[in-house]
C-alpha cells in the first residue's frame, strides 16, 4: 500500500523507470527513518515525564517529612492537595514564588537565580534549615529532577542541594573557567555590568579550584 502510494505521486511527479523506483525506495526508507525517530522521541518523552513525576513525588514527600519533623503542620495530606495545605501552613516557607519567580533553565542563569533567592530568603528571615525545601518550590524541569535524585537529607541540605545544582548545570571550577574564557558582552550589558559578571566568573573558578588568589593577580578572559 506504502509503495502504490509512493509509485502514484513519484508519476504524478513526472519521474518513469529506474528514476521512479530509486525515488520510491528512498521515500520508502526516509519514512521508516521518521517512524523509528518518532518512537525514540517518543520514549525519550516518556522517562522525561517519568522522572519529573519521580522528581514532585519526591519533593512533595520531602515537604511533608519536614512538616511532620517540625511539628507545625498535622494530618498533612498525602495526596496532591498536600502542597496547597502546606502551603497554607507556613506561607513564608512554602511560597516563595510571591517574591522569586520559579527557575527557568533556558532562561535564567543557576548563579544568579540562587544568590537572588539567598538575598529573598535573608531579607523575609527564612530560617536557613528551610531553604532548601523552599527553593525546592521554584525549581522547574531538570532541576527538580535533581532533587528527587537525592536521599531525604542531602534534598533537605541547602548547601547539599546547591552543590549539586552547580555540578549537574556545570557550576563547577571547570565550567566557570569556560564562562571566564568565552564571555562576551550580552544585548543591553554596560561595561561595568559586563565587568562585574566576568569578575564573577573568575572568582568563583579561583575559589572552587581552591587556587590562592594571591597566585592570580592578572584575570584576563
Amino acid at each position: 500500500m506504502e509503495f502504490e502510494r509512493l509509485y502514484a505521486i513519484g508519476k504524478d511527479l513526472g519521474m518513469t523507470g529506474a528514476e521512479l523506483k530509486r525515488w520510491v525506495d528512498a521515500e520508502i526508507a526516509r519514512e521508516r527513518d521518521q517512524r523509528a525517530q518518532n518512537r525514540e522521541d517518543a520514549k525519550a518523552q516518556a522517562e522525561q515525564d517519568r522522572l519529573r513525576l519521580e522528581a514532585e513525588e519526591r519533593v512533595l514527600k520531602l515537604k511533608i517529612e519536614l512538616q511532620e519533623k517540625t511539628g507545625s503542620t498535622q494530618g498533612a495530606a498525602t495526596d496532591s492537595s498536600a502542597g496547597q495545605a502546606l502551603a497554607r501552613a507556613a506561607p513564608d516557607i512554602f511560597s516563595p514564588h510571591k517574591l522569586i519567580p520559579p527557575f527557568n533553565e533556558e532562561r535564567d542563569d543557576l548563579d544568579a537565580y540562587l544568590k537572588r533567592f539567598e538575598r529573598v530568603a535573608t531579607s523575609q528571615d527564612w530560617a536557613r534549615t528551610k531553604w532548601a525545601l523552599s527553593l525546592s518550590l521554584c525549581l522547574t524541569g531538570e532541576a527538580l529532577t535533581v532533587i528527587g535524585r537525592l536521599d531525604s537529607n542531602a534534598a533537605t541540605d541547602y548547601d547539599q542541594l546547591k552543590a549539586t545544582l552547580h555540578q549537574r548545570f556545570r557550576y563547577t571550577a571547570e565550567g566557570y573557567r569556560e564562562k571566564f574564557r568565552n564571555a562576551r558582552p550580552e544585548d543591553n550589558e554596560t561595561a561595568m555590568q559586563y565587568a562585574g559578571r566576568i569578575s564573577g566568573y573568575f572568582d568563583h573558578w579561583i575559589e572552587m579550584s581552591q587556587t590562592d588568589k594571591s597566585l592570580t593577580p592578572f584575570a584576563t578572559p
